[in-house]
């Protein structure tokens, strides 16, 4: 035998060993002898059946095979139709047909029926085993190529999946043409469409940015907002991660697109709110310097007051020693006074350090007063104009503070109007979503408006856009602080050459009044005044600050009281056990290492002594379950203090001294 010659025994048990092994074969023959024959050549142990039936019997309980070997003839039916049959149902098994009649027809009817080839009777041994080799490779491959076809339908499916449930929206797109082509559920509902619509668009017309760059930035890992376009024309920012991918041998761009437009509105809230604390900090920090400013300076403010009325009384009692430049002179040093203590009630009020007095305050009165006295202020070619209905709830706040707002916003809007304009002030009760209501109040002017930097500034403290001298830069400073000490929120709009609307809003509030403070005189008057009921009572001054102790000393000394004074609480108590015979105790709030109250409570649970409290600052704290003492704010005339000593000695009816 050749070498070739596929009789050669090596290459024989070559094909056995390595593709017939293991393989299992089914033969439908109605002749044993020819079944026996397979087998020996096969070397392998065969299923068997000798008909059509037995066949497909075997195939349901013992199949699938790696190769079935039907005869052409057998005796309940065609091995064609038999091959037909099982290749539909088992489509990756293969079939050798086999037939004592051979012919070119047969063959053809062979392939036909889906045969994998076809044998003549009496078999070669080197044919049969070199078909039946390649018909159970053929199988094998039939079946790996299923289940790797399987697999990848399986992994598309995961794919699809994933691609589908993604709650981010996910974009292809063709490098060439830069058109869709495909797009998950989520980009449908993010860019309004259906998902089949989205297919072909160019991707131009849903996002700002020309496909050329998106070549340039495909392998870029960093994410970009961009500028995205709903169907319906509305845009919204998106996030845009990019990556490049082939499919089917074309260059093809993935993108993952996230709308960023409540993250943008949640950052920008934060940083609002951010922006409003070192807002308040600033301004917290601001007040309480101002308020120290004021402070000190008030406590000055009361030995000017003082001076002023000591200088007023000599006049009185010596008019033929003063003559009217004299007179001018002492006017004109309590009117710069006046002034002065008018410049601290702000700085206080910025530092909502002020002496309040609460009260229920018909708004649509309040602003009808305040209009009527801006009259006098504002020029002809300013028209004013009221818009308050009659049934607003009335407002829990200070007249004096409500009136200092309304009248720095006019006088503002009054400076931006020079060439005249209109001044809207108008009212309404505006629901909160926690049931309570609140009184929405707008001062809305035409003048030259601002821009938004200077709109960002404008509460701030001594910020001013006037001349050096036209403005402080805290009138709308205190406003602010006025409007948050009431539990308010102010906020203003403004566009250049348009106007400026400043809104305010106070909640309604149904707590009770509280009890008004006297107003001050507006000029000092003699002290020469009937205090005969009460002279010759004996006083304790407790100040820290040594001249305005000694003026409150002289001024009730020149009265008529006996005065003892003390620095401080330390010296204070002191006194009062070396002499315990005080009459009252009058005492600055303000007090190092123990305030006025706290000296004042402890003294009147040891002594019964009247008590009369000054400050520079508010009223002092109510004693927990007493009533609140009472108050004499600073500056104050020697008038002021006499009178109110007076008050304080005879607070108690039938109480003589």
């Amino acid at each position: 035998m050749s070498k070739n010659s596929p009789y050669d025994a090596p290459t024989i048990l070559e094909q056995r060993l390595v593709y017939l092994a293991d393989a299992r074969v089914l033969v439908i023959d109605d002749e044993p002898a020819i079944i026996d024959a397979i087998e020996a050549i096969l070397e392998a142990t065969v299923d068997r059946a000798g008909t059509v039936a037995d066949g497909i019997e075997q195939c349901t309980s013992n199949g699938p095979f790696d190769l079935v070997i039907v005869d052409k003839n057998l005796p309940d039916g065609s091995g064609l139709d038999t091959i037909r049959g099982l290749r539909a149902q088992w489509p990756d098994q293969e079939f050798i047909l086999i037939t004592g009649y051979p012919s070119m027809d047969s063959a053809i009817e062979a392939v036909e029926a889906g045969a994998f080839d076809y044998l003549p009777k009496p078999f070669q041994l080197g044919t049969l085993l070199f078909k039946a080799r390649n018909a159970v490779a053929k199988t094998r491959q039939n079946r790996h190529e299923r289940s790797l076809v399987a697999q990848l339908k399986a992994s598309e499916e995961r794919h699809r999946a994933l691609f589908e449930a993604s709650s981010d929206a996910i974009l292809m797109f063709d490098a060439a043409s830069g058109d869709v082509t495909a797009a998950n559920s989520a980009a449908a509902r993010l860019f309004g469409y259906a998902a089949c619509d989205l297919t072909g668009l160019s991707r131009v017309a849903l996002l700002h940015e020309p496909t050329r760059e998106l070549i340039v930035e495909a392998e870029s890992p960093q994410a970009r907002v961009l500028s995205a376009m709903r169907r319906d024309g509305s845009e919204f920012p998106v996030e845009v991660s990019r990556g490049k991918t082939e499919i089917e041998g074309q260059s093809a761009f993935v993108e993952v697109l996230r709308d960023m437009s409540d993250r943008i509105r949640m950052q920008e809230e934060r940083e609002s709110t951010a922006k409003r604390l070192r807002a308040s900090e600033k301004m917290q920090a601001l007040g309480q310097l101002a308020a120290g400013i004021a402070h000190d300076f008030n406590n000055l403010l009361v030995v000017f007051m003082g001076a002023s009325g000591e200088i007023t009384d000599w006049i009185s009692d010596h008019p033929e020693h003063a003559n009217d430049d004299l007179r001018h002179a002492s006017n004109e040093l309590w009117q710069a006074t006046k002034s002065s203590r008018s410049l601290t009630r702000q700085l206080l009020g910025f530092g909502r350090r002020q002496v309040q007095s609460r009260q229920m305050l018909d708004m649509r009165r309040e602003i009808d007063q305040v209009a009527h006295l801006l009259s006098r202020t504002l020029t002809e070619r300013i028209q004013v104009e009221i818009d308050v209905p009659k049934n607003l709830p009335p407002l829990l706040m200070d007249r004096g503070q409500l009136e200092q707002v309304l009248t720095n916003l006019a006088l503002n809007a009054r400076d931006a109007m020079p060439e005249g304009g209109r001044l809207l002030i108008s009212a309404k009760t505006t629901p909160q979503e926690s049931g309570q209501a609140s009184i929405t109040l707008r001062i809305t002017d035409t003048g030259t408006g601002m821009d938004e930097a200077t709109a960002e500034r404008i509460f701030d403290p001594f910020f001013t856009t006037k001349g050096p001298d036209q403005g402080t830069g805290i009138g709308l400073a205190t406003v602010y602080s006025i409007v948050r000490s009431n539990g308010g929120e102010i906020h203003v709009e403004s566009s250049v050459g348009v106007g400026t609307t400043f809104e305010i809003t106070f909640p309604c509030s149904e707590f009770e009044e509280e009890e008004e403070e006297e107003e001050e005189e507006d000029f000092p008057e003699t002290t020469s005044m009937p205090y005969q009921d009460r002279v010759g009572a004996h006083i304790l001054v407790v100040e820290d600050h040594e001249q305005v102790r000694t003026f409150v000393e002289r001024a009730l000394r020149r009265a008529g009281y006996t005065v003892s004074c003390a620095p401080d609480s330390e010296a204070a108590l002191a006194l009062v056990e070396s002499e315990p015979c005080f009459d009252m105790l009058l005492t600055d709030e303000g007090l190092p290492k123990m305030q006025g109250h706290e000296l004042a409570n402890r003294l009147s649970n040891s002594h019964k002594i009247k008590v009369l409290c000054m400050s520079a600052y508010a009223a002092p704290s109510r004693p927990a379950g007493g009533p609140s003492l009472p108050f004499l704010a600073k500056p104050f005339s020697s008038h002021r203090l006499l009178a109110r000593v007076r008050e304080a000695l005879n607070e108690f009816a039938g109480d003589t001294h």
